[in-house]
């Protein structure tokens, strides 16, 4: 099925019922003012305690509905056959489809009769517009807070930056960044898009591959032996299967519970890349109610994103089944040279 979802400016943006949104737009013309006259640390003192206060943030109207409608639904459910659902992100890039239509093709073909598999693709996009200096700054600011709980999740203290380094930073990177953060706001709008289509499709299991995403030789053959012995759909999981950054760089030595069959299991979840990762039904229903609680985790990259709603599960003490492939089943072709990262060619 090639399902076109078209993103809508205001499908990266918090949405909320307009007498609020309303006050919310008087507020935060206020405190831009404020924030300019009282400088960078300030600014990042303020939005620590702004972004991690969830009495300020959580805003209970926007879960009146857990499982948000977007019009899209997969053929009938056939019970005698669990449901996968693939949904590819991309940008109409016809080199990298050429490659990773037919392999998906081949892939689902090759599962047989125990699975029913769906297909979805989400490439509709607004313009790319540049950021503004200031809405880049506070996502940089953003970031810069979620990497110390990050690096605490971690448990690499050692890691945690200090606030002037995050406000002394931001100032140093905000103007080269302003349009790789509106892409990267674009993407991880799609990946969320992908999440709500999957929940009306009342699929199983989802495989969310972006277009960066390579095929190995051994891709198919790995991928049937994954899902011949995934975990019920009603569990929450989470496996990264194209990885990207290396041990050294992710730094997640600590947290690694066992290497066993081909994957790395860990005791704290996390993510590596969001090239290719399969989740369940669960996960991903489990996934959208926190977007709900916190929205303005949209405002991360889709992987910092995943990583934020991983640590809300681990705060809440919610368990999560959390696998790497290792080696990785796919490649991803961004950091193997294949192809250019998504910031140069979106």
């Amino acid at each position: 099925m090639r399902f076109s979802a078209k993103l809508k400016r205001s499908e990266t943006k918090i949405r909320l019922p307009h007498p609020v949104r309303t006050l919310a737009t008087a507020i935060i013309r206020r405190l831009k003012t404020y924030c300019l006259q009282i400088g960078a640390i300030p600014t990042v003192l303020f939005a620590y305690a702004l972004i991690w206060t969830p009495t300020v943030l959580e805003y209970r109207i926007l879960r009146r509905d857990p499982q948000p409608k977007t019009g899209v639904r997969a053929p009938a459910r056939i019970e005698s056959a669990r449901n996968l659902h693939v949904s590819i992100i991309h940008n109409n890039e016809t080199e990298r489809l050429a490659h990773l239509v037919p392999h998906i093709a081949a892939m689902c073909e090759n599962l047989g009769p125990d699975w029913h598999v769906t297909r979805s693709e989400f490439f509709h996009q607004p313009t790319v517009k540049a950021h503004t200096f200031t809405k880049t700054y506070i996502r940089i600011v953003m970031h810069g807070l979620l990497n110390r709980r990050w690096a605490v999740h971690r448990r690499m203290p050692e890691d945690v930056c200090s606030l002037a380094t995050i406000a002394a930073h931001g100032i140093r990177v905000v103007r080269e960044w302003r349009r790789a953060s509106a892409i990267e706001m674009i993407v991880t709008a799609k990946h969320v898009a992908a999440w709500h289509a999957f929940l009306n499709s009342e699929g199983d299991y989802l495989i969310v591959m972006e277009s960066d995403a390579v095929f190995l030789d051994s891709s198919q053959q790995r991928m049937q032996q994954c899902l011949a012995s995934i975990p019920p759909p009603d569990r929450i999981l989470y496996v990264d299967l194209a990885g990207g950054l290396g041990k050294q760089d992710l730094r997640v030595d600590r947290i690694i519970e066992r290497e066993y069959n081909g994957f790395t299991y860990f005791e704290a979840p996390c993510t590596n890349t969001a090239c290719v990762y399969l989740v369940s039904q669960a996960a991903v229903r489990s996934f959208c109610a926190t977007l709900h609680h916190f929205p303005y985790f949209r405002w991360f990259g889709i992987d910092s994103m995943i990583n934020a709603i991983m640590m809300d599960h681990v705060k809440r003490e919610q368990s999560i089944l959390c696998m790497h492939a290792n080696p990785p089943i796919f490649k991803h072709g961004s950091f193997t040279g294949e192809y250019d990262a998504w910031k140069r060619v979106s």
